[in-house]
């Protein structure tokens, strides 16, 4: 849209627009998923402790997190590029940046034990998805992705 708008602002400005990408922080357009896992599906709650305490250790370490946000953007990126057929770069550039944006590099997703001693995640990033133009209208592999996914809307796959 800012590509579209640049020579109009131009003209009425006298001026000359120099940027077409404000950002790729896109934090009015956060994505939010959150899970339990039962401790038996994963092997007791020594496991889910080992669980907690990594992503307590993401939460708290930069290095850690760099490693746990890469892990998240996997799955992430594996439907948005390969399923889809869209752009990972700004969707990257927005999870770290977001990762950061409250003060030191952190994780972006958080893994803890309930009372039962089951396992909850959370993760929140920015998702600047669009399902006009590009690939996503005309790549038949990713056309299929989103009828398979049930997708009707970019808000569907955030």
């Amino acid at each position: 849209m800012a590509e579209a708008v640049a020579p109009l602002i131009e003209q009425l400005t006298g001026g000359h627009v120099y940027l077409r990408i404000i950002s790729n922080l896109a934090t009015k357009r956060l994505a939010k998923a959150w899970c339990t896992v039962p401790k038996e599906s994963l092997g007791g709650e020594a496991v889910v402790d080992g669980i907690a305490y990594a992503s307590a250790f993401a939460e708290a370490d930069p290095y850690r997190a760099a490693t746990h946000n890469k892990g998240a953007m996997n799955g992430i990126i594996a439907v948005v590029s390969l399923q889809l057929e869209m752009t990972t770069r700004a969707i990257e550039a927005g999870a770290h940046a977001y990762a950061a944006l409250k003060g030191p590099y952190t994780s972006i997703s958080k893994w803890t034990k309930n009372k039962n001693g089951d396992l909850e995640g959370t993760i929140e990033l920015p998702m600047a998805v669009g399902l006009i133009g590009g690939a996503v209208k005309t790549h038949p592999i990713a056309r299929i992705a989103m009828k398979i996914l049930n997708v009707k809307s970019a808000k569907r796959v955030r």
